[in-house]
């Protein structure tokens, strides 16, 4: 019996269903409790199959980190890759052309990562590192003129230090992110071009108001189910925290029975007011379904590093960039809200912690469920979120943070 098993076995194995498994079986003559047992030995062989063949997948893929760089440079990867998902790993810059300066390493967003020659960072999807350089201003012309006198000639038409701010002081000074294209979305940022600091966020904020239409708390309920709907499941959301899927119609019973919650991510207990009707409180940019009990434990903490209910909240990883964004848009469309490094206070309607907000921005890049988020938000409230289309603003603004003037 067991022979005639054995021979039959391929036949047996490549059947899926358990009733043409036992169908099978009744055909070679197997009796009911030779059928049953042989059929869950097979069943249970299968499921270690694939379970081995999908873990050996895993192991072969892994993540790459590509380096690539306009100029000819040298540099050093440690570990070599591929890699496994949260690996750390360190570049360095270790030799580049003559006549250039290094301005940093840039991510896939053009944005600056830092302007240091090793970067260390976290691989939890394929990456590429760019190293940026500036070219470096050649003084030789300006040196020979002094050996020969001749700027002398010019002293009476224009003063020397005159002379130098019309000719290009101004524009030699200028960063490359001040000069950055900002040609995209119809050209929708045009009037900030060069911008930087406050002039930045009031320009900015000037854009954000101009023609924004907000929906009614009622109303995001339903926005929400599409903007955040799960891209595997079009029956189901994406809860921002826990990132679980949950049923996209929004069931509710009881005020403590809902299947997900409407998060307000700056919360409402830091908004200067309790009205959440077609004002700041139902603004779409700041609205998220969340899992009704982690947004109970989350309540109105703000952001950084650690679990302290009532105090401060740890977003999952994987939205931690997307968490930054929101808040940002918030401290730059509102003038009464305001971001602060360390502890805020709610009463005075403060948010934090915005040095981890601003490492978290780099960490966690844009990706397309956030981007397919934004564009559905835009379709209904006519304004957007300038920190999704050109991630570098955070660095012209929190200059100080990432060392972009220095």
């Amino acid at each position: 019996m067991y022979k005639q098993f054995i021979f039959n076995f391929y036949d047996i194995f490549t059947i899926l269903s358990f009733r043409d498994i036992i169908e099978c079986l009744n055909k070679k003559g197997f009796d009911n409790m030779k059928k049953i047992v042989f059929s869950v030995l097979i069943l249970l062989m299968s499921m270690s199959l694939f379970a081995c063949v999908s873990e050996s997948e895993a192991e072969i893929d892994g993540y790459d980190l590509t380096i690539v760089s306009d100029q000819e440079i040298e540099y050093s990867v440690t570990p070599d890759g591929p890699y496994e998902r949260g690996e750390s790993v360190t570049v360095t810059l270790e030799d580049y052309e003559e006549g250039y300066s290094f301005f940093g390493w840039l991510n896939e967003q053009d944005q600056r990562l830092t302007h240091q020659y090793t970067i260390n960072v976290t691989l939890n999807q394929d990456m590429t590192l760019q190293a940026s350089f500036e070219v470096l201003e050649d003084d030789s012309d300006n040196d020979e003129d002094d050996e020969d006198g001749s700027e002398d000639e010019d002293d009476d038409d224009v003063p020397d230090d005159e002379d130098n701010d019309e000719n290009g002081d101004d524009e030699e000074e200028k960063h490359p992110l001040l000069t950055k294209e900002l040609d995209k979305y119809d050209n929708y940022y045009e009037s900030v071009e060069e911008l930087y600091g406050d002039e930045l966020v009031e320009g900015l904020r000037e854009l954000m108001q101009r023609d924004v239409t907000y929906q009614t708390y009622g109303d995001a309920r339903d926005i929400l189910q599409i903007s955040d709907q799960d891209p595997n499941d079009d029956t189901k959301v994406i809860q921002l925290y826990t990132r679980d899927s949950a049923p996209r119609e929004f069931v509710c019973p009881t005020h403590d029975n809902c299947n997900w919650n409407r998060e307000h991510v700056w919360p409402m207990r830091r908004l200067p007011t309790s009205n959440r009707n077609s004002n700041l409180g139902s603004d779409l940019h700041n609205l998220a379904p969340a899992d009704y009990d982690e947004n109970a434990y989350r309540a109105y903490s703000y952001f950084n590093d650690q679990d302290i209910q009532g105090v401060s909240y740890e977003p999952h990883d994987d939205v931690k960039g997307n968490v930054s964004r929101m808040m940002f848009y918030m401290d730059v469309m509102y003038e009464e809200l305001s971001l602060v490094s360390g502890t805020p206070n709610a009463d005075n309607f403060e948010m934090g912690d915005l040095d981890f907000l601003l490492q978290w921005h780099i960490d966690d890049p844009v990706d397309d469920f956030e981007l397919n988020r934004h564009e559905v938000i835009i379709e209904y409230q006519n304004n957007r979120n300038p920190f999704i289309d050109y991630p570098h603003f955070a660095e012209l603004i929190w200059y100080e943070f990432y060392g972009t003037f220095e």
